[in-house]
């Protein structure tokens, strides 16, 4: 009797699992079975721990993601997709200032959905602070953010909106990375898809003079080609060095110029990189300047 009372309770816990048990078996044995099944749900499903840190696909872990144990199929090559979206100004974010982020997984196939993301320097130093939405966890000292097990089961893919409250001045480009999990809930890690998704950006420059004596710089046409006009105006005649540096700090572009006093005009072809925002940085014995441009 005290069997069957178990059995009350754990149906009532687990439904139809149980009720099937119950019919095939007799014993202490199906108690043990009953109790093992009840311990699986609830570390595959309703455990509100977050996923394992450091799989983000970021820098500082080697760009690790949950393929590393989900691993059935390339990443990617699911039938869904994913995204990282902000609202950020054109010009980059501003030291200090809270931003929405979005983070979006969504196809027709799977069941069960998250994410794991981190905003990293190319270097892989943590930058900003992430901040939890209605439907987030953040972990490892704010470092990461996931879902929560609420937002996870979503057969047509799943959004989760928080923040991010940008660094201090002068700490440069950064990416938010994103690694995206799509499960088919039978609790282990075949079967599932992975994607990832990322989000370059950069801090607002309009332009950084530390001395007075700095040359003006101007670049056009503005947006371009990749291939454009550098002019810039020296008070003095010297040396300088011009770098051309995308939005993830990569220099793509490096070169020891010498200056006239005066204006000075140089052509530019970038080559074969990629449409997107670029700083050129003047640097002379009076200071540095930087301006950003665009490449179509």
């Amino acid at each position: 009797m005290k069997n069957l009372k178990m059995f009350g309770l754990l149906s009532t816990t687990l439904g139809s699992v149980i009720v099937k048990v119950k019919a095939s078996a007799f014993g202490k044995t199906i108690v043990v079975i009953g109790i093992l099944v009840l311990c699986m749900s609830f570390i595959g499903i309703l455990t509100p721990n977050p996923p394992p840190s450091g799989k983000s696909g970021g820098p500082s872990n080697g760009g690790a993601t949950c393929y590393d144990c989900h691993s059935d199929a390339p990443v990617n090559s699911g039938s869904a997709h994913a995204v990282i979206t902000t609202n950020f100004p054109a010009g980059g974010y501003v030291a200090g200032q809270t931003y929405n982020i979005t983070a979006t997984v969504g196809g027709t196939a799977g069941g069960m959905w998250q994410f794991e993301l981190s905003a990293q320097s190319p270097t892989g130093t943590f930058l900003g602070t992430l901040h939890n939405g209605s439907a987030t966890q953040t972990f490892s000292s704010s470092r990461y953010i996931a879902g929560t097990l609420t937002s996870t089961n979503n057969t047509g893919g799943q959004t989760w909106n928080f923040t991010w409250t940008a660094p201090a001045s002068g700490l440069g480009p950064l990416t938010f990375y994103g690694a995206f999990l799509e499960a088919d809930g039978d609790q282990t890690t075949s079967g599932d898809n992975v994607y990832t998704a990322t989000y370059p950006t950069h801090e607002a420059v309009t332009g950084i003079a530390t001395a007075n004596a700095t040359p003006e710089i101007n670049v056009y046409p503005n947006p371009n080609s990749g291939n454009f006009s550098f002019d810039i105006n020296a008070v003095n005649a010297e040396n300088a060095s011009l770098q051309i540096m995308n939005v993830t700090g990569q220099v793509v572009y490096n070169e020891t110029i010498q200056l006239n006093a005066g204006q000075n005009i140089k052509q530019i072809a970038l080559g074969q990189n990629a449409p997107g925002l670029y700083l050129v940085r003047v640097t002379t014995s009076a200071g540095e300047k930087m301006m950003r441009f665009m490449v179509n």
